[in-house]
Order: structure tokens, then sequence, then C-alpha cells
């Protein structure tokens, strides 16, 4: 009996080897990381993020917006900026989403992956923060120069191709422009996939209710007496009492919603 039962354990055992031996119960083999290099592009033509601004833009009432006002004490109204802070106004975008990629990746040893999708994050340099003048919606809208600002990212992919990953990326120096309903953020340098002499350009198209705040802006639609007590984002509203004009300070911007755009990584 001890001997038959010998038996069957040495069969199975020999069985079990051979199950192993193609695969069957044990772990799977890890995947391999593509570090992304010549070659390599990606563009993915859908992005979804929010962005917090550390100061809240604001615009000062200026009376020579108004001198044409058909009310003449509400013309009168003299200029007031004590609402308005001094920048540099810092931006985090800590969890954008960009989906709809194309291209692939390839790191110049024969393995090639297509993305799915990019997590970045985006953040203003604190060694770079920007300009100290007053943060204004009017500055944002109608820039009298170019950002003196420089961004860092990192960015994750999620491989699209089965026992692939892809290393990710980190940028630093990146510099922001203004562009369509939005603003573009790209050059600096990367490290990690795409690094050396790759190229990143994020595109990000302000959402409806964003623009909306941004039209409200003096650059583009000086407040007048018949719209006094209209809430304006970047505006202060007026209120006339027994004949004399009083402001009260808009509540100004602290957050962009991102509703769409484009990311685009090559080398």
């Amino acid at each position: 009996m001890i001997r038959k039962l010998a038996t069957a354990a040495a069969a199975g055992a020999i069985a079990l080897s051979g199950l192993v031996a193609f695969g069957v119960g044990s772990a799977s083999a890890a995947s391999i990381q593509i570090t992304a290099t010549t070659g390599s592009h990606i563009t993915c033509s859908a992005i979804k993020s929010k962005a917090v601004l550390s100061v809240a833009l604001r615009d000062p009432w200026v009376q020579s917006d108004h001198s044409g006002d058909s009310d003449p004490s509400f013309a009168a109204i003299p200029d007031n900026n004590s609402w308005v802070l001094n920048g540099p106004v810092l931006v985090s975008a800590p969890k954008a989403k960009a989906t709809s990629c194309t291209g692939t990746v390839t790191d110049g040893a024969g393995h090639t992956a297509s993305v799915k999708e990019v997590d970045l994050a985006l953040s203003t340099d604190p060694a770079h923060p920007g300009s100290p003048d007053p943060a204004t919606c009017a500055g944002l809208v109608a820039p009298t120069g170019p950002s003196t600002a420089q961004f860092t990212t990192s960015i994750t992919y999620k491989s699209a191709t089965k026992g692939f990953t892809i290393a990710p990326t980190a940028g630093t120096g990146l510099v922001q422009s203004s562009e369509g309903a939005g603003f573009r953020i790209n050059g600096g340098t990367l490290t990690g996939s795409f690094a050396g002499s790759g190229h990143s350009s994020t595109l990000a198209n302000v959402d409806s209710k964003t623009l909306t705040a941004f039209l409200s802006s003096s650059a583009l639609t000086p407040r007048t007496s018949a719209n006094a007590g209209t809430k304006f984002a970047c505006q202060a509203s007026a209120k006339n009492k027994k004949g004399v004009w009083s402001l009260k300070a808009p509540k100004g911007i602290t957050k962009l919603g991102i509703a769409s755009g484009s990311v685009d990584l090559s080398k």
C-alpha cells in the first residue's frame, strides 16, 4: 500500500513539473519597460484637467475705461485697484488626463508599444515663478509680452500593448504662451522617455465656464452703468445709492477648467 502511494505521489510530481515547465501555475513573465527614444511619436487628441491659481485674478477699476458712459457720475468713478493682488501667480494642475492617443514608442532595441492614455501633472517652477506684476484677468487675456514663468511636468503612460510598460517622462523649463481659447505649454528639457532631443507640447483649451469668466475682463468688455450690478468674475460691480456710486470687489478667477486640447510627444 505504501509503495502504491509513493508511486502515485511520484507520478503526480512529474506531472506537476511538466505543467510548470509549460508555464501553468507559475508567475507570468515580467513586462518589458520601453524608454521612448528616436522614432517615437505620440499624439493624444483629448485632454481634461483643472488648474488652481495661487492668486485670484481681478481687474482694477480704470476710470478712462468708462469715460464714454451715458451716466456722467458713473463715468467719474475714480481709479481703484485695492482688490488687485500682486503676482507671481503659481499654477498647479496635478491631475490631467489625455486620451484618444495614436502613435507608438520604441526603445531602439526592437521593442515597440502603443499608448492608451497619458497622465500629466503640471506646476509652476518655484525657481522661475514669473512676473510680480499685478495679477489681472486683462494681463492673461491681452498680455503685453511673453510670460517669464517656467513650468515642470511629470508624465506617465498606460501602454496599450500587452507585455510592455513605458518609462515616465519628467520635464523642466517648459514655457507657456496664449493660443486660441487657452494656452500651450512646450519647450524645456525632458528626461526619461523622450529624453535629450525629445519634444513635448500640450495645448489646453479652457471650458465654457472659465471662458465666460475671462470674457468679463475689462480688457474685452468694460462695465457700463447699464450692467453695473451684474456679477462679473473679473470686474468690480457698482451700486448707485442716492446718486453716489460705490464699488464692490470682484470674486476673481482662481481655477481654470480644461475641457479639450492635445498632448504631443516626439523624438
